[in-house]
């Protein structure tokens, strides 16, 4: 709730609210978490599900009755299960929860084009800090009916995110984006960054996938349809 009121008062736009990590609350106690701070802001929120890092996740049906709070807009899903994304979908539909009025977004670069087909609204994903024209190439394509299109920038996409999931996460895309002048390659301690031969042949998979042309050039920027 305080960084959340820290955010608003320095100007965010939203706030997007993981569940709790560490202790395992239960199903009623991460409603709890989630509705304690989305009673105490004016800012829309998003639910965050990363059981990945967090060893913590929202059912779906718990997740249709969280969608109901006038200031709790979408999920952020990065359970990387398909399966469980659909039931998302199906609990907000069992409890009339419109997706235009709670959006489901994936976390996961390699399963936008299916995730948009099941019925998502859009992603949050780390590649698009570094390649943006692939996920939004996507989007596009998809919403122009064009799924040849949207098949071949994503089959670029999976390259790009097979290229930076190397070293201690996020080390690789923290590297790529270090490679396009965005930011520098340090981590958060105590996670390292690359070693050079890491970082070497990342940037060597980068210059593959077209994401970088030259270190002296900067990106490379396709074209969007």
């Amino acid at each position: 709730v305080e960084l959340t009121a820290q955010a608003a008062a320095i100007g965010a736009a939203g706030c997007l609210v993981v569940t709790p990590y560490y202790n395992r609350p239960s199903q009623a106690g991460l409603v709890g978490h989630f509705t304690a701070v989305a009673s105490a802001t004016d800012l829309p929120v998003v639910l965050y599900d990363i059981p990945s890092f967090t060893k913590n996740t929202v059912v779906p049906a718990m997740v249709a009755d969280l969608a109901v709070h006038e200031r709790i807009i979408g999920l952020k899903d990065s359970t990387r299960d398909l399966e469980h994304f659909l039931q998302l979908l199906d609990a907000l539909q069992a409890g009339e929860v419109g997706t235009d009025r709670f959006a489901i977004l994936t976390g996961t670069d390699t399963m936008l084009l299916e995730s948009l087909q099941a019925g998502a609204r859009g992603a949050i994903v780390a590649s698009a800090n570094v390649a943006p024209e692939l996920s939004v190439g996507i989007f596009r394509s998809w919403a122009g009916n064009d799924l040849r299109g949207a098949r071949e920038y994503e089959s670029r996409l999976r390259s790009l995110v097979a290229a930076c999931r190397v070293g201690t996460y996020p080390a690789g895309w923290k590297a790529a984006a270090a490679a396009l002048g965005i930011c520098d390659a340090r981590l958060v301690p105590p996670r390292p960054p690359l070693g050079e031969a890491e970082a070497a042949n990342l940037l060597a998979a980068l210059r593959r996938t077209g994401i970088v042309t030259d270190p002296a050039t900067g990106p490379a920027r396709g074209t969007l349809r």
